[in-house]
């Protein structure tokens, strides 16, 4: 599938890390959001925001790209894949989950471009 896309070589290598990473840490990945999406079951979030949280909390837990860089590309994945509601979504639960993490916390990013 990566073939359909023009990526430089470096990007697809990190592209695959990514995903395959993401894929291997699921179940982990799962227990942080949940404990950072209030009121919100993993199972009960819709499909794509489900996916798109997992890949950046995978991004956030295990990588040295800035938390800003990747909360802005989440709600980007989101505000084009996801619902209407997707963007704030995603960018309030990866908000508590860096704020989680001991991070410096974000100020919210920009959900209305």
């Amino acid at each position: 599938m990566a073939s359909n896309f023009d990526l430089p070589a470096g990007s697809r290598v990190f592209a695959r890390a990514l995903v395959r990473g993401t894929v291997a840490c699921r179940s982990e990945l799962d227990a942080v959001l949940s404990t950072h999406a209030e009121n919100w079951r993993i199972s009960r979030m819709a499909t794509v925001d489900r996916n798109i949280l997992r890949l950046a909390c995978y991004e956030l837990t295990r990588t040295d790209t800035p938390s800003s860089v990747i909360l802005d590309e989440a709600i980007e994945l989101a505000r084009r894949f996801g619902s209407d509601a997707s963007p704030s979504f995603v960018n309030g639960v990866l908000d508590a989950v860096v704020r989680g993490a001991g991070g410096p916390g974000p100020a919210q990013a920009e959900v209305s471009r």
